[in-house]
């Protein structure tokens, strides 16, 4: 794991883009397609703004979600429509964007839908986006989730789980970690005293349940990078 630490969010945001759009170049020039996941919140926003205006061959990449909750894309709290709203404009209009959301009423009926959707996206993933909630969160792994220990088994056989959060709102859909670890290199955007705190803690000996977000920092498959700035 590094650490790479910016005086602003701006900073941060266009440093973390030049990274991110320099990784899609490199998995197009190796087999002319790339891919990432990303992560919804507040945080990433205007590193999303930022990276769409990096002129590359967006009409190859493939854009898709490390976890949606189960909204309708157009609904204020989809991934898929933050994403849509600050990336998939200016240069990166002709991005291709796979989303979660289906017809479906849970995202447990939609798993097998979702799964072939995400047949299409060239492997591995030349990046994935995730932050981390106050609660030592990422993707949709949530402490006390009841299927937590399914989505952070790294023998798992599956892409995509369901999760019902235990307090956050709404369903979720998530890929699992080794859907995020098929990939080249995770990216964990984090703001704040509190957020650099709490992976102080992260990388502190305990129990992945506690804090989920430590099944990504413990793993020795793919390079992380942390950026933060306050």
């Amino acid at each position: 794991m590094t650490i790479n630490s910016f005086r602003s969010r701006g900073e941060m945001d266009l440093q973390l883009a030049n990274r991110i759009a320099q990784m899609l170049d490199h998995g197009q020039r190796r087999r002319g397609l790339a891919s990432m996941a990303l992560s919804g919140g507040t945080a990433p926003a205007g590193l999303y703004r930022r990276l769409s205006t990096i002129s590359r061959a967006w009409s190859t990449t493939f854009i898709t979600l490390v976890d949606e909750r189960w909204v309708a894309a157009d609904h204020p709290d989809s991934n898929e429509r933050l994403v849509r709203a600050s990336l998939l404009r200016d240069e990166a209009a002709t991005a291709t964007m796979i989303g979660f959301a289906t017809a479906d009423s849970t995202p447990a009926e939609a798993i097998t839908t979702v799964v072939r959707r995400l047949d299409k996206l060239p492997l591995p993933l030349d990046v994935v986006v995730l932050g981390m909630g106050e609660d030592g969160h990422t993707a949709s792994w949530f402490p006390g989730a009841e299927n937590l220990c399914r989505a952070v088994d790294p023998d798992g056989d599956t892409a995509l789980v369901a999760v019902v959060p235990p307090a956050a709102p709404y369903s979720r859909m998530t890929l699992t970690l080794p859907a995020v670890l098929d990939s080249r290199l995770l990216v964990l955007q984090i703001v704040g005293e509190t957020a650099m705190h709490l992976l102080e803690r992260a990388v502190s000996p305990g129990p992945v349940a506690e804090l989920p977000v430590r099944a990504v920092l413990r793993q020795e498959a793919v390079p992380v990078e942390v950026y933060w700035a306050p």
